[in-house]
């Protein structure tokens, strides 16, 4: 009976889980505060990982000061760099569907399904990108090699973290907007 009434203590089992818990609830509340101006989605991201991190190691002193120890301005150079690309893909897949589906041009169908296998790994490197640069402090470009090196080697990984994560801001997308 005793052994029992000792994992519900303050510092048993019971309310580390519910302290670590709580830790978590609030680093998401930090996150999506500073995600609200999208041009610090990538930091806050960065941030949010490397709090995320130190909360799962047992190594978290406070939560919103572990968030601020990032590197801001690297996250920014990131976002920006994933998002120029990402827009230049973007603008490149409708010119070229313009091209295929106006003309029905061959070699316009066969651009445009290049340029979406080449959007698809850019999804699956922006997945990679803030969490790597949380864990190491390297140039934009060398986080961005090393993502896209992870993500064609963690290849299954990176594909269920896709339909995970894309499937669930697409389903949301669709059914809690108005």
């Amino acid at each position: 009976w005793r052994y029992i009434m000792r994992g519900f203590g303050l510092d048993g089992k019971f309310f580390k889980g519910l302290t670590k818990a709580g830790d978590f609830l609030i680093l998401g509340l930090i996150t999506v505060i500073f995600c609200i101006p999208v041009i610090t989605i990538g930091a806050s991201l960065t941030a949010a990982f490397y709090a995320g991190m130190k909360l799962v190691k047992d190594e978290e002193n406070y939560v919103f000061k572990d968030f601020w120890k990032t590197n801001f301005v690297q996250g920014l150079l990131v976002e920006l760099i994933m998002g120029v690309i990402g827009l230049l893909l973007f603008f490149d897949i409708r010119a070229c569907a313009y091209w295929a589906f106006s003309s029905g041009s061959m070699a316009g169908t066969i651009f445009m399904y290049a340029i979406a296998g080449c959007a698809l790994v850019w999804a699956g490197v922006l997945l990679y990108s803030f969490a790597v640069l949380s864990r190491y402090d390297d140039k934009a470009l060398r986080i961005l090699k090393n993502s896209l090196i992870l993500c064609v080697h963690h290849l299954p990984q990176t594909i269920v973290m896709m339909i995970a994560t894309y499937g669930l801001m697409i389903f949301s997308y669709q059914y809690f907007t108005a």
